[in-house]
C-alpha cells in the first residue's frame, strides 16, 4: 500500500490519458520505489480517483 501511495503522490504518467468505456480518464503512473519500478493504473473520475490495478 505504501508503494502505491508513493506512486500516486510522486509518480509520473506514462503516455497520454485515455478515455475509457465508463466515461473516465485512465492513465498509468510509475515510479521507482524502494528499488522497484511500480506501475499503478488509475481512473480519474469526476470527484475521486480509483486505483484499477498495480504491478
Amino acid at each position: 500500500m505504501r508503494l502505491v501511495l508513493e506512486v500516486l503522490r510522486h509518480g509520473n504518467g506514462t503516455g497520454n490519458p485515455e478515455f475509457d468505456e465508463f466515461g473516465d480518464w485512465r492513465i498509468t503512473m510509475r515510479r521507482n520505489v524502494a528499488g522497484q519500478r511500480v506501475h499503478v493504473v488509475v481512473a480519474v473520475c469526476s470527484d475521486y480517483i480509483e486505483c484499477i490495478t498495480t504491478w
